[in-house]
């Protein structure tokens, strides 16, 4: 699988592209996508059985990345550390279930880790670092919060119901069981990190066993007639939750749900960012694709 990365440079050379020429150049040259970005990571998807090696595809990969990085750091300053890259490539060495795809990958980059962690690990840093400050920050989804405090603040003398209505939240109610058979699905503590706690690796992914696992997440050991004084915070909502009543295996409780604000509703408040694309191809085929987000945020002339 090495020898499928061989000979990028000489196809490059033969194609007279330069490769520091840049290919996406937005306002801030920090983020931009040169030829050798797209020729590294088509090279990296050589590396896969049915790899897609596509330029248009390579283009595609590094540009959603740079508008992401862009935004990140023109909204909050954010901007990938070298610290976190070498972190990032250290836990993907360590939990790699393709050792020989990997192999492969880096074999092409050789010893310039810079390129490396450019191309195939800064992407992965730059989304999951994009939405986490879309999910979780506070400024971002003030309003979120902001209800989400009004409600903490009430929670203890005012029913699930009066409470939807006055400040204009989902309500619902549900009754979930705790089946034995489904025990094995609700091991383990709650997320750490907000949301949902997502049911242990193994655990069968049906209705009963995402029941189970909310029980023991959430639900359990809280006394009836008695509402979490926290909200169970994922990336896309704020969840209250008042246990009913508890009878044998049955947990009847309801819920006060807070939308957060969606990704497409973000990038309509953002300004749009001016950028040049160099190679015509690439240029006139970005113009003729609708619905992606990130395009939209794109002033191309």
């Amino acid at each position: 699988m090495i020898f499928a990365v061989i000979g990028i440079a000489a196809a490059r050379a033969e194609s007279g592209l330069r490769a520091d020429a840049v290919v996406l150049r937005l306002d801030d040259p920090r983020f931009a996508v040169t030829e050798r970005d797209i020729a590294d990571y088509q090279a990296s998807q050589r590396c896969y059985p049915e790899g897609l090696d596509s330029r248009k595809a390579a283009f595609m990969r590094q540009l959603e990345p740079a508008v992401l990085s862009r935004l990140l750091f023109a909204s909050a300053g954010i901007e990938i550390s070298t610290r976190a890259l070498v972190e990032e490539e250290a836990r993907v060495e360590r939990e790699t279930k393709a050792p020989d795809i990997l192999a492969c990958i880096k074999a092409h980059f050789g010893p310039d880790k810079e390129r490396y962690r450019r191309v195939f690990l800064r992407p992965i840093l730059t989304q999951r670092e994009f939405y986490r400050h879309l999910g979780y920050d506070r400024r971002v989804q003030a309003r979120a919060y902001a209800a989400a405090d009004a409600v903490a603040e009430r929670v203890k003398g005012e029913s699930f119901p009066s409470l939807a209505a006055r400040l204009g939240l989902e309500y619902s109610s549900a009754t979930y069981r705790a089946e034995e058979a489904s025990g094995a699905a609700a091991k383990g503590p709650p997320s750490s990190e907000g949301g949902r706690a997502p049911l242990p690796e193994g655990a069968a992914q049906g209705k009963a066993a995402f029941e189970a696992h909310f029980i023991e997440a959430y639900l359990k050991g809280l006394p009836a007639g008695k509402a979490r004084l926290e909200p169970v915070d994922s990336d896309s909502e704020l969840l209250f939750i008042k246990l009913l009543e508890k009878e044998g295996a049955r947990y009847s409780f309801e819920t006060l749900r807070i939308r957060k604000m969606t990704l497409n509703r973000f990038l309509d408040a953002q300004p749009r960012i001016p950028a040049e694309v160099s190679d015509a191809e690439l240029k006139v085929w970005l113009k003729g694709i609708a619905g992606n987000p990130y395009l939209g945020l794109l002033d191309i002339p």
